[in-house]
């Protein structure tokens, strides 16, 4: 979740000695190939300021659910295809801070069945990592910036969705856990870090179970 601790956690991940596994801490180099490839580099920062980057001003109702839905999974398999796959040819563990599973919960809050339902086929089409850790929302407070979420973000990219962030946090994360349940082996391996508690590097490791 948005402010929920992954990139504090996957920063004190990279200060441990950690030689068999490759941390990928998206806030710091999100759009970096690990070969350096400049074109691929040029593809992945112009797919993410089309998904992500920008201006709220922007009507971005006007392209249509679909168009949003599939923007954001050309970027997971872009990302996962160019980063992810050449990290696992590096290292036997890949360990990435967020994944699709909070964009499809906020899919699965549409009030079409139907965008629910497409929400659900293209989602399932992804590469999913072999296990999944969720962390709960104000695990670690968000900054600022965190708390601002795009207008897309608000009730899964339809308007009059809820605006308050803590509410419509609370939302998504219950659609998380109702989806992580229907997932689980099916798609990928889910923990859960410990409700109310900070998350930290040893308490993770614990989970994932990898040393």
């Amino acid at each position: 979740m948005d402010g929920s601790g992954k990139t504090t956690l996957a920063r004190q991940l990279q200060e441990i000695d950690l030689e068999r596994t490759r941390i990928l801490v998206r806030d710091d180099k999100p759009e970096q190939a690990l070969d350096n490839s400049l074109l691929v580099n040029q593809r992945l920062i112009a797919l993410r300021e089309l998904v992500w980057d920008y201006d709220p001003k922007e009507a971005v109702w006007e392209y249509g659910t679909r168009y949003w839905l599939h923007s954001l999974a050309s970027w997971f398999w872009l990302y996962y295809e160019t980063v992810i796959t050449q990290a696992g040819r590096a290292a036997p563990f890949v360990v990435t801070d967020g994944w699709a599973i909070k964009h499809w919960a906020r899919f699965r809050m549409h009030e079409s069945l139907a965008i629910c339902a497409a929400a659900d086929r293209v989602f399932r089409q992804l590469p999913w990592p072999d296990r999944t850790v969720l962390l709960p929302p104000g695990a670690v407070a968000g900054d600022r910036s965190t708390k601002q979420l795009k207008p897309s973000e608000f009730g899964a990219f339809q308007p009059g969705g809820t605006t308050k962030f803590d509410t419509y946090q609370q939302a998504t994360w219950v659609q998380m856990r109702d989806l992580a349940e229907e997932i689980d082996d099916e798609l990928t391996d889910v923990r859960y870090m410990p409700s109310g508690e900070t998350p930290d590097a040893s308490s993770f490791l614990r989970i994932v179970e990898v040393s």
